[in-house]
């Protein structure tokens, strides 16, 4: 992590607070503001005038487009990437700011204007379309739209198809995408 005054002079036009731990591998452009509780690790990607407030968490290599606002507490893991103007980690009344972490777990993709109330856990390779509003869980490779978002269907980590059934093996289901072949994504009965 790098001083402030490193910070301010690698990153003109940047508002850090003090305490602020951000890598020298990130790249922040101008009009952002940085919490002093912020955590920034190697290869983020932080496009024009983004707010983080709070605690904040980054992972390695997340990227967040224009105007987007990040709420802590709030943990983002490797590899996601959060659209322009969104909003994670949005207040909802009757929670406790300090008990409610919002988490977002690797590779998932989150659309413009779409909108992340606090507390929320997204799981791995999840999808929110634009402009949805996520008030509940979403479970791994969920496709999630409309406000307030619904599970639309599973889908695909590496082409966003439809993922099919190929076989039930006790309490899990094994499926696999028609469209590019991947295969033996497991998933619980319940999911």
């Amino acid at each position: 992590s790098l001083p402030i005054s490193l910070l301010k002079e690698r990153f003109p036009g940047v508002s850090f607070a003090e305490g602020a731990q951000v890598d020298e591998d990130c790249r922040i452009d101008q009009g952002c503001e940085i919490s002093a509780e912020a955590v920034l690790n190697p290869g983020v990607i932080i496009c024009r005038n983004v707010k983080i407030i709070g605690k904040v968490y980054l992972d390695w290599f997340v990227i967040i487009r224009e105007n987007a606002t990040l709420i802590g507490p709030l943990n983002i893991t490797t590899r996601t990437i959060i659209g322009h103007d969104a909003i994670i980690g949005a207040s909802q009344p009757d929670f406790d700011p300090e008990e409610a972490e919002t988490k977002i777990l690797e590779h998932c993709l989150i659309g413009h204007h779409a909108e992340i109330d606090r507390g929320i856990k997204l799981g791995r390779y999840a999808k929110v379309r634009s402009e949805s509003k996520v008030i509940g869980d979403a479970p791994d490779y969920a496709l999630v739209s409309h406000a307030p978002a619904i599970v639309e269907r599973f889908a695909c980590p590496e082409c966003g198809g439809f993922l099919t059934r190929n076989r039930v093996m006790g309490l899990i289901l094994v499926m696999e995408c028609p469209a590019c072949g991947i295969g033996d994504l497991r998933f619980a009965k319940t999911a």
